[in-house]
């Protein structure tokens, strides 16, 4: 009979909310007989306030709610509301929006200054904290959905920003915090024929520190080899921060200079330039397009010139990266492929710096003044200094100067840019230049550049040209000159041989649809005083089924030198489940050729990957020399850690890996996978265990926090929570945060989990009256941890402790709330874990 009770019961409070759903449509006010609701041994009359559900109100308070612009969710966050009153009489709830609110979700509210009241005495902090008047933006409305919990705006597009303009308002600069990358390696090799054994250890240390906007970053390093001692090396060390009303950055210590005007230079000092990272999409600069096929979920980093720009975790088949920004310096993109299983995929994108050509308006500079940061101890630390600056004119037309300085080398540069609109962009520059070489005389050298670059739309041809031609034979850059400053070098020779006359470099991308992806470059530089060298690559991957084939040739000639290089790889997955591959690698050289075999795969969710090879190689006078390896790692959520065995007929090696991140916060120590830039901190307070759709790998630890890395700096990204992975007595009232970080920052990815036992409550009055229907009953002191009571006093409740207090409220009066105590000791519970308990409200 309870069963039938309860049943009835659920089925009159849905036909009431359908009612309250439909009815507005009809008509503005309505009435509700309680009568109906009420079964037949209760005084309905007397006990059902259906008042502010007659009147389409509900109590006013704060709410935590989803805020949607249009069908956009923009912001999960706590609203308070307001009843007002219409001119009709009828009550209705009214959110208090701040104009700083406004802002972050799109709106452009300068253009609307009626949106707070005209106050001159007024104080800035306390007018931010106003209600917005809506009403101001002709055409706004809001809409409060209450039992979903959802704040709807409609906003007019024309009030709004650009998509991809994301107000600075929104920028997250994160939480101040410590954070650390490391990896660390030890190997032991034995060598067959002795038996002499020697062992060496290598860590790597990438310790940096946010406040604020500030970013301090470091990297230092431990190599210890054989015998020899362990020696400490630090790389660099500078702290940066986002200037972000200028769209620029400024950085202290050691760093490089942007290499678009001239060669990149490395330095210490200051540096003061605008960040394209903080650029709408739209507005950016030409970004190269990175296309590959992992054979497993993978992840696929970035180098340039040795320094990672890019990190991201992609699925299994073809993967396209549109959004890597590379430093405004030449040199080829190195693409690693690291596959769940171990295994890796490297290749090479050609890219040089692309024609200097901005939209009308659209300033580009960078200012640097310090010291020559030389890789070699023996070299002077000369003083130098850079400036260059660009403008986008009308007519789409671009000028551009620049200037390099140091005791020993002067440098100016000026061009022009123009956009060519469907025939890609253009621009032209001449450099000239004073070199004085260690110990000779100083010499002029002028150099003339053209840069083209062109993406055909139609069929998404991407084409580079960049042609130097010297025009002089003393042309040297900034680097080659202060290379020349040796301390404890005094011999004399010619640091400026082998001058270069012409230098190009052509670059030809062509995505090929099902049939894959060909990518062509060549590239040729003739001398004053030798022989020109020259250089070919063609690089064409593809799918046919299951079956993935990627070929790569070479070829280089240098001083009538010629070398061919032909590599083939080949892999399929053996069986249905994609666990298991097999693969075969074919490289063939003037000298040697080699044959590799092998299989790999992954176990546990992709937490374990394992690889078995087998390498023949051919050489020129010898042949037959085998080697073989064995490898397992497993990736967790506080890091990876694996081993090698690696054999050939003359040595063995054994080796062992860690690698990993951690962040110190002020709740604690989090350790996680290497940050590599940007991460989120994500935040289950009390639950451990639980993933987000970025890695399903990444679990929250005994605390509840977990890092997801590799986010993108200044757009936003949704971090989920995997809902399947909550234990039976956590809930989360919100399964997604919306981040929005800054370069660098380590962000809150929050999530407010109820933890405690779920109940159903039937609650009556001290009289024996039933509690009114659509009252509100929450636990004191928490008023986001609430449930409506439904017409026979029941309500399901979560997150409770074992025992409390719950505040009843049906009305605004004082007579119209009551508490009740409760403890489930006393209840009893089901299978499902639900407790089935009753309290008397006084």
């Amino acid at each position: 009979m309870m069963f039938f009770s309860l049943k009835n019961s659920v089925a009159k409070l849905i036909a009431f909310w359908a009612i309250c759903l439909v009815l507005p449509v009809w008509a503005g006010h309505y009435t509700f007989d309680p009568i109906l609701l009420a079964n037949n041994n209760i005084n309905a009359n007397a006990n059902t306030d259906l008042s502010l559900f007659e009147q389409g109100g509900q109590l006013p308070g704060t709410y935590q709610v989803d805020i949607f612009l249009g069908d956009e969710k923009m912001d999960s966050t706590n609203v308070t509301f307001h009843a007002v009153k219409s001119p009709t009489g009828e009550y209705s709830l009214q959110s208090c929006l701040t104009k700083e609110q406004l802002s972050r979700y799109g709106v452009d509210v300068d253009n609307y200054p009626e949106l707070l009241p005209p106050e001159k005495n007024i104080q800035q902090d306390k007018q931010a904290s106003q209600c917005v008047n809506l009403a101001a933006i002709p055409q706004a409305s809001e809409e409060f959905e209450f039992y979903a919990m959802r704040l709807v705006l409609n906003i007019p597009q024309v009030a709004l920003r650009p998509k991809d303009e994301i107000p600075v308002e929104r920028w997250d600069d994160g939480i101040t915090a410590f954070l650390l990358n490391y990896m660390a390696n030890s190997s032991t090799t034995t060598y067959r024929q002795t038996g002499e054994q020697q062992s060496s250890h290598y860590v790597q240390l990438y310790p940096g520190f946010n406040i604020g906007a500030w970013r301090i970053r470091n990297a230092t390093s431990w190599n210890q080899s054989g015998n020899s001692a362990g020696k400490w090396q630090s790389s660099y060390i500078y702290a940066t921060r986002g200037l972000y009303r200028l769209k620029s950055r400024v950085t202290l210590g050691q760093s490089y200079t942007p290499g678009d005007f001239f060669d990149s230079v490395p330095f210490s000092g200051v540096m003061l330039g605008d960040d394209d990272n903080m650029l709408p999409s739209s507005q950016r600069d030409f970004i190269p397009v990175v296309r590959g096929i992992a054979r497993s979920q993978a992840r696929v980093e970035v180098r340039q010139n040795g320094y990672l720009l890019y990190s991201t975790v992609v699925s299994p088949g073809p993967f396209e990266l549109t959004d890597i920004l590379p430093s405004h310096s030449n040199g080829d993109l190195h693409v690693t492929v690291l596959e769940s299983n171990g295994t890796t995929q490297q290749f090479t994108v050609p890219y040089s710096v692309p024609a200097i050509a901005l939209r009308k308006g659209r300033l580009r500079y960078n200012l640097m003044a310090g010291r020559y940061r030389p890789a070699n101890v023996d070299v002077e630390t000369t003083p130098i200094a850079q400036a260059t600056v660009a403008y986008g004119l009308p007519w789409n037309l671009t000028a551009f100067v620049g200037g390099q300085w140091s005791p020993h080398y002067q440098a100016t540069t000026a061009g022009m840019g123009v956009m060519l609109g469907d025939y890609g962009a253009l621009s032209s520059s001449i450099t000239q230049a004073t070199s004085e070489y260690r110990q000779q005389q100083p010499v002029k050298g002028q150099v003339w550049e053209v840069r083209y670059n062109k993406t055909l739309q139609a069929s998404d041809t991407s084409f580079s040209v960049v042609n130097s031609q010297y025009s002089t034979a003393d042309f040297s850059n900034l680097s080659d000159v202060l290379q020349s400053y040796r301390r404890h070098d005094y011999s004399r020779r010619d640091w400026h041989s082998n001058s270069l006359r012409n230098q190009t470099h052509v670059v030809v991308g062509q995505p090929l649809g099902q049939f894959g992806y060909l990518n062509l470059n060549w590239s040729r530089q003739s001398y004053r005083d030798a022989p020109a060298s020259s250089s070919w690559g063609a690089q064409y991957s593809f799918n046919i089924g299951n079956l993935y084939c990627s070929l790569d040739w070479t070829q280089n000639q240098y001083r009538g030198n010629q070398d061919r290089l032909l590599s083939l790889s080949v892999s399929m997955p053996l069986g249905r489940e994609r666990d298991t591959y097999a693969a075969y690698r074919m490289t063939s050289s003037d000298n040697s050729k080699d044959h590799e075999m092998s299989l790999y795969g992954h176990a546990f969710d992709n937490r374990l990957s394992w690889n078995v090879r087998q390498t023949e190689r051919y050489a020129q006078f010898h042949s037959g020399e085998n080697s073989g390896s064995l490898g397992l790692d497993w990736q967790g959520s506080y890091g990876d850690i694996g081993g090698n065995y690696y054999y050939t007929p003359t040595i063995r090696q054994f080796s062992a890996n860690v690698s990993g991140g951690a962040v110190i916060h002020r709740h604690g120590l989090t350790l996680g996978p290497q940050i590599n830039g940007t991460a989120a901190l994500v935040e289950v307070p009390g639950v451990s265990g639980v993933s987000t759709s970025e890695d399903h790998r990444l679990k929250t630890d005994f605390r509840g926090y977990s890092i997801v890395p590799n986010i993108f700096p200044y757009e936003e990204h949704d971090i989920l929570l995997e809902t399947t992975d909550l234990p039976p007595d956590a809930e989360v009232t919100k399964t997604d945060a919306k981040v929005l970080p800054t370069e660098g920052a380590i962000v809150r990815a929050s999530f407010s989990p109820q933890i405690g036992a779920r109940a159903l409550m039937t609650i009556t009055r001290n009289n024996g009256e039933t509690i009114p229907f659509g009252a509100m009953a929450s636990l004191v002191n928490q008023p986001a941890n609430a449930a409506i009571v439904d017409e026979g006093g029941k309500a399901y409740l979560t997150g409770l402790p074992e025992t409390g207090q719950l505040l009843v409220q049906w009305g605004r009066g004082a007579s119209q709330q009551c508490r009740v105590d409760y403890q489930l000791a006393n209840a009893k519970k089901g299978d499902a874990g639900l407790y089935m308990l009753s309290g008397v409200c006084h």
